[in-house]
């Protein structure tokens, strides 16, 4: 049993969704997951050039965010933002 895989990974993370209430009330989601592979086209903007997002701001869904917000895999998704800026020049 794995996460889904991804032709243009660049990394793997491995953490459990981590999701906060946004409304008020005790509705904090925790429990674990697969490890996953981060896409290279969530870091790379569909209607915007010359960008590329890094950390908390890559292309996600609320429920996924839980997993890619917390720092080893920002830190993972940072490395590869830069290593994606020094072959763009």
């Amino acid at each position: 049993l794995r996460a889904k895989r991804y032709p243009d990974s660049v990394g793997i993370g491995h953490y459990q969704i981590d999701l906060h209430p946004t409304t008020g009330g005790d509705n904090y989601i925790d429990f674990a997951t697969l490890p996953f592979e981060i896409p290279l086209g969530a870091l790379i903007p569909r209607r915007l050039k010359n960008l590329i997002p890094a950390a908390k701001n890559i292309g996600t869904t609320h429920v996924t965010n839980g997993c890619y917000r917390l720092h080893p895999i920002e830190w993972n998704i940072g490395e590869v933002a830069g290593a994606l800026a020094s072959q763009s020049v």
